[in-house]
């Protein structure tokens, strides 16, 4: 059985954004958690502590899909939660599929910055990218990519940051976990 850990960017709560893509991966045979997660404000003295406790919400989430049978994990995250992905799954072995959508390294120098956790040996990586993103710029979103090890595949697609809408982005995103988490 796969379990799929599913993450919301943004600080806010924000899991009903991905109900139709929980859906999605539920009818493809994967159980599902989309975490609903608030992190402190940027530039906040706990922002660092905040973001770690979101990552700790992740790895319960791990755990409450094994606790339901899944043995195979993948783990689907865009901006933000693209961010928490990385750091999860470098601490967490478990996660066997990482997608990493809208998101990139060196941005502004915060304490979660994804390129710190990135090159963490491990999982398969699909980085997804729009090609007209205005919030990550291409620099820094290909800067993480090319940190992380083998192995990984880079996509891109004619939208902007909000890549988890885009048609062709979630066909190849529930192409590659069911790849990835059923080999």
């Amino acid at each position: 059985m796969t379990g799929v850990v599913v993450a919301h960017g943004g600080r806010g709560p924000g899991s009903h954004l991905f109900r139709d893509e929980v859906e999605e991966l539920e009818r493809r045979g994967h159980i599902v958690i989309a975490t609903d997660v608030t992190m402190a404000p940027r530039g906040d003295p706990d922002e660092a502590r905040s973001f770690e406790e979101t990552v700790d919400v992740q790895q319960r989430a791990l755990d409450r899909l094994a606790e339901l049978g899944a043995d195979r994990f993948g783990f689907y995250g865009h901006s933000l939660g693209a961010a928490r992905g990385a750091a999860l799954a470098a601490r967490d072995a478990r996660v066997a599929a990482l997608v990493i959508a809208g998101m990139g390294t060196g941005i502004s120098g915060d304490a979660w910055d994804p390129g710190r956790f990135i090159t963490v040996a491990g999982p398969a990586r699909l980085f997804q990218r729009g090609t007209r993103d205005d919030v990550v710029p291409y620099d820094a979103a290909r800067r993480l990519y090319e940190l992380a090890p083998e192995p990984k595949i880079w996509r891109e697609y004619d939208c902007g940051h909000g890549i988890d809408a885009d048609p062709q982005a979630r066909l190849d995103r529930y192409a590659f976990l069911d790849e990835v988490l059923r080999a």
